[in-house]
């Protein structure tokens, strides 16, 4: 994985939906992945897509208040909100996910967050166990009139 690019929401929308068409349950509803769907859930946003090769290979959503989630309270923290962290279906099983994720995990820090946090549905097995592996730390449960059950997870950037 080579560069991380501050990307179009369309750029970032055209791909992230090629993933979301590629699983047999779609992850985001067709109406949360448009503009329009973006700007509903989140006031502010930074899309970025993820190279190597000067192939995207995934991309992922970057907020520094995540009122939707997270609590009024949490939200003065100094604090980076990832979303919407996907990678292509040409891409998977090689690991990527956790390469993304250390590499936001770096921007974090170079910014001076001191905390990087997110969201995943609660019954992912899957996702869960990566972000445990990542050091995120299981906050809360959150039940979302967006997304249903979830599980809200926190990392203290080092």
């Amino acid at each position: 994985m080579e560069i991380v690019k501050l990307a179009s929401p369309e750029s970032f929308l055209t791909h992230i939906k090629i993933k979301n068409d590629s699983l047999p349950q779609k992850m985001w509803s067709d109406e949360s992945l448009t503009i329009k769907g973006l700007e509903e859930v989140y006031d502010t946003y930074e899309t970025y897509l993820v190279y190597e090769d000067q192939n995207v290979i995934g991309g992922f959503l970057l907020l520094e208040k995540d009122y939707s989630y997270w609590t009024i309270e949490e939200n003065q923290d100094n604090a980076y909100y990832v979303h919407k962290l996907f990678v292509l279906p040409q891409f998977n099983g090689r690991g990527y996910a956790g390469k993304i994720m250390e590499r936001i995990k770096e921007y974090a820090k170079q910014e001076h967050k001191d905390y990087l946090r997110l969201d995943c549905r609660r019954h992912n097995e899957k996702l869960n166990h990566l972000y445990e592996s990542l050091d995120f730390q299981f906050k809360r449960e959150f039940d979302s009139h967006f997304s249903g059950e979830m599980n809200l997870r926190e990392y203290k950037v080092k």
